[in-house]
């Protein structure tokens, strides 16, 4: 362990130690650092897989209050792939639980305007826009495509048969609010993750 400011036989003014010291070439320490990118402190976890994320390919269904948070945080980690699903149009009450939309927004398709807004937090990735009903407008070879697909909707859909049997038919594994902990609790809303089969 390096204590002292003597071991490194670094010159310190007066004003600190009252003598004077030379620095050598031989006890200067060098350090060479990865070139710094968006990344770089992520690849610091020495299980970190960058490029497994950055080949991955994600479905948020629902960009809601949920969604947003979701979505945001697969454009911060670098996912590929983001496949965003959504019915629904951006209303003014949206606005204060949706960190993706702004006033200006109010009335257009949550998916088109969430891509738009995951693509400025991040550049680097695909995304793509999906405004229509996962039961009815999306076939299985779409579900079929992807790593993992992910449910953020917070409420039943009136557009739905029903959430739970429009998950049932995709395959998804719906997890109803009672199996979370208890910083969920008081939330009435479903969550999903499913991992597909590997390639």
């Amino acid at each position: 362990m390096l204590d002292e400011a003597d071991e490194l036989d670094i010159e310190l003014g007066e004003a600190t130690t009252g003598k004077s010291r030379t620095v050598t070439s031989e006890s200067v320490i060098s350090v060479e650092d990865e070139p710094e990118d968006r990344y770089s402190r992520l690849r610091l976890i020495p299980w970190w897989d960058q490029e497994k994320l950055l080949s991955a390919r994600v479905m948020v269904v629902g960009a809601g209050a949920i969604g947003n948070e979701i979505l945001k945080n697969l454009a911060l980690l670098g996912i590929g792939h983001i496949f965003i699903v959504d019915l629904d149009t951006i209303e003014n009450s949206n606005l204060t639980r949706s960190v993706l939309y702004r006033e200006e927004d109010e009335g257009q398709p949550k998916a088109l305007v969430a891509a738009r807004r995951v693509r400025e937090i991040n550049p680097g990735i695909k995304v793509t826009a999906f405004h229509g009903n996962i039961a009815y407008d999306l076939g299985l070879g779409v579900f079929r495509a992807m790593d993992v697909v992910m449910g953020g909707w917070t409420t039943a859909r009136p557009d739905l048969p029903s959430t739970k049997h429009a998950g049932r038919s995709r395959g998804l594994i719906l997890m109803e609010r009672s199996r979370y902990s208890t910083a969920l609790r008081g939330y009435s809303s479903r969550r999903t993750v499913r991992a597909t089969s590997a390639r």
